[in-house]
């Protein structure tokens, strides 16, 4: 049998030096301009995730052409690379805004289809397309990631919309507002600061809408 050891585990009449808890160093926000680079740099694959993740269910039931609904996000290029749906798209565009570019009457914003056609298809260019279940495009929708000066001098961080565009049949479906939710989700995921959508002051409805969405007119609007 072995023998019992006198010894004894004892504690240390010392106490133990403390250790200092390592500083936490804040991380310095990343520059808007950052920000808006690292956004646009987003594939495809995870915007569309994002997308189908936010959003929202039908807020009444749908019947006939409505339902079965298909949204798929595309980069400018990829659209642009597409005949049909680039056609489908523009004319969508054409149809909803000519008469409104010329009722607007802004020196600074012209109706010119060659240089929105560069704008929509930019590389830039982040778009959200629906179609019906026979494949046409009944609405669309064109955003970007960008950083800009705001009112005061100070760059920010935006979602840029610039074009929630839905076929005359389709108004009234919640299309504007769940496109609109969507987008909005993902903005927030990405830490931008703002949501900006562009319409023309004389489109009543569609201000009216946005209202109804929650937006405000920008400060440099007024």
């Amino acid at each position: 049998m072995a023998k019992e050891s006198s010894t004894k585990r004892t504690k240390s009449a010392r106490k133990a030096p403390h250790a200092k808890p390592a500083a936490i160093t804040p991380r310095k926000p990343l520059p808007p301009k950052t920000l808006a680079k690292k956004a646009s740099e987003t594939p495809i694959e995870t915007l569309q995730v994002l997308f189908n993740k936010y959003l929202p269910a039908p807020s009444k039931p749908t019947r006939g052409n409505h339902e079965n609904l298909t949204w798929t996000v595309y980069d400018g290029p990829t659209l642009g690379a597409d005949a049909v749906l680039k056609s489908q798209v523009w004319d969508l565009f054409a149809v909803n805004m000519e008469g409104l570019y010329k009722q607007a009457q802004d020196p600074h914003i012209k109706w010119n289809p060659e240089e929105k056609r560069e704008e929509l298809f930019s590389e830039l260019s982040r778009l959200v397309v629906v179609q019906d279940p026979q494949g046409d495009v009944q609405a669309f929708s064109m955003f970007r990631f960008e950083a800009e000066k705001n009112y005061y001098g100070r760059m920010e961080f935006l979602m840029y919309i610039y074009e929630i565009q839905v076929a005359e049949e389709f108004r009234g479906t919640g299309i504007c507002r769940r496109a609109f939710t969507a987008l909005e989700s993902i903005a927030q995921d990405f830490q931008a600061q703002l949501t900006i959508l562009t319409c023309f002051k004389c489109n009543a409805h569609a201000l009216a809408i946005y209202e109804h969405l929650g937006q405000c007119t920008c400060a440099c609007d007024l």
